[in-house]
């Protein structure tokens, strides 16, 4: 570069991108890669594809006055922020979490290994590495399409912030109609995040006879009655199975107490089944 990144910043006019992040001291680990994101990621991006934009990290800031006051600002006016969530940076979430409740567009980057937290994990975010230039491509192509995507007109922010501020609206003008569809849509998260709700195969381990099926994919009729198999087979135990299926394999579950020769004549029934490839015994 000829010009220094201060100077390429002070000659844009237009609007302004703010980074934040965790930045550290000079010669760290830490400032290392938050200077390969800025210079080496955000800087050429923006320089390429949205020269429109004024780009500052908080280091980078030289208008007099108290920083801390002045990144409050930018976290306010900035027509856009990229939080750098790297080593979960205890400063950098504070800073998130403000323009999260503003509702302004928002664009999350993190280095590979960092482990998100489970409020923010389910936003998209872009990861980077500084080990490879090839990666730094990577993330420079990803960057421009999420800032495109973010500098939209009418683009809606979606963030764990907007979300609650969701959820109390509803709670508070919802029709009747409108709470028992929450409710149950709230009684169905709860379900798939209770640890005591297990996935198809934990529950065959917490049965006793059962019976794991391979079918093809492209022969298996999908409205086959596995159960209907099941019970014509063994009616005074099979009235009582469990089927559940994950992709390409039908577990059946069986009372603990069903006997072993008919588990046999169950598993020979089921392979004559149009699409089913084979029949185990799991226990």
């Amino acid at each position: 570069m000829t010009k220094t990144v201060q100077n390429e910043e002070k000659d844009k006019p237009g609007r302004a991108c703010f980074v934040v992040g965790p930045i550290g001291q000079s010669g760290s680990e830490t400032r290392r890669r938050a200077d390969w994101l800025f210079k080496g990621v955000i800087i050429p991006t923006f320089t390429k594809h949205f020269e429109d934009f004024k780009v500052t990290r908080a280091d980078t800031i030289s208008s007099p006055g108290m920083i801390d006051v002045q990144l409050i600002d930018m976290l306010f006016e900035a027509d856009l922020v990229i939080v750098d969530m790297s080593e979960t940076n205890a400063n950098a979430f504070y800073e998130m979490g403000i323009r999260h409740a503003l509702s302004k567009p928002v664009v999350h980057m993190y280095a590979r290994d960092t482990k998100i937290p489970f409020d923010v994990a389910p936003h998209r975010a872009i990861e980077f590495s500084i080990d490879q230039f090839d990666e730094l491509e990577l993330a420079s192509a990803a960057l421009k399409s999420a800032v495109t995507e973010a500098i939209k007109p009418g683009f809606t922010v979606v963030n764990p912030v907007t979300r609650a501020l969701g959820v109390k609206k509803l709670e508070t003008t919802a029709t009747p109609e409108m709470q028992l569809l929450w409710d149950e849509i709230a009684e169905l998260r709860r379900l798939v995040s209770d640890q005591n709700v297990l996935s198809p195969s934990r529950r065959l381990r917490v049965a006793s006879k059962n019976l794991e099926v391979r079918i093809n994919p492209l022969v298996y009729r999908p409205e086959t009655d596995i159960r209907t198999v099941v019970a014509a087979t063994s009616p005074t135990h099979g009235v009582w199975c469990q089927v559940y299926q994950e992709d390409t394999s039908i577990f059946i579950a069986l009372p603990s107490d069903t006997p072993d020769d008919e588990i046999k004549v169950v598993a020979d029934a089921l392979r004559q089944v149009v699409g089913i490839v084979n029949v185990w015994a799991r226990y």
